[in-house]
C-alpha cells in the first residue's frame, strides 16, 4: 500500500509490494513548491482519466500511470472502498500533473499537509 510521508521541504510519495512494478518507481519527492493543490477524492477508482500503463482490475484496484491520450500524467494507486489523496503538482517539477493515492486516513494527511505547506 502507497504511503505519503513529510519529509524537509516536501513530501515523498512510497510505493511498496508489487506497486513498484506497475509505477516504474518506488518513490516520488515532491516539493512543497511544486505541489499546486491538496484535495481528497471519496472514490479513488474514479479519479483516474484517459489510458494506461499499469494494473487496472476492474472496481477493485489501479495501480500505474494513468492519463494516456487526455494529455494528464497521473501516477495512481488507489482501492476500492478508500478514499484517495490527490496532489495537483508542477509537471515540469515532478514529470506528474498529479498524484492519487489511497489512503484509510486520506483527510487527515491532507489537513496535515496543507498545515506544513503554509
Amino acid at each position: 500500500m502507497a504511503r505519503i510521508e513529510e519529509r524537509g521541504a516536501g513530501v515523498v510519495v512510497r510505493f511498496e509490494g508489487w506497486e513498484p512494478l506497475f509505477t516504474r518507481r518506488s518513490q516520488l519527492e515532491v516539493p512543497f513548491g511544486a505541489i499546486r493543490e491538496i484535495e481528497v477524492v471519496e472514490n479513488g477508482l474514479r479519479g483516474t482519466r484517459g489510458g494506461r500503463v499499469g494494473l487496472h482490475v476492474t472496481g477493485v484496484r489501479k495501480i500505474g500511470r494513468w492519463g494516456l491520450g487526455v494529455g494528464l500524467r497521473q501516477l495512481v494507486s488507489v482501492r476500492r472502498g478508500q478514499p484517495a489523496l490527490r496532489l495537483r503538482l508542477d509537471r515540469e517539477a515532478t514529470g506528474y500533473d498529479e498524484v492519487l493515492v489511497g489512503l484509510p486516513d486520506a483527510a487527515a494527511v491532507a489537513t496535515g499537509l496543507r498545515a506544513a505547506r503554509s
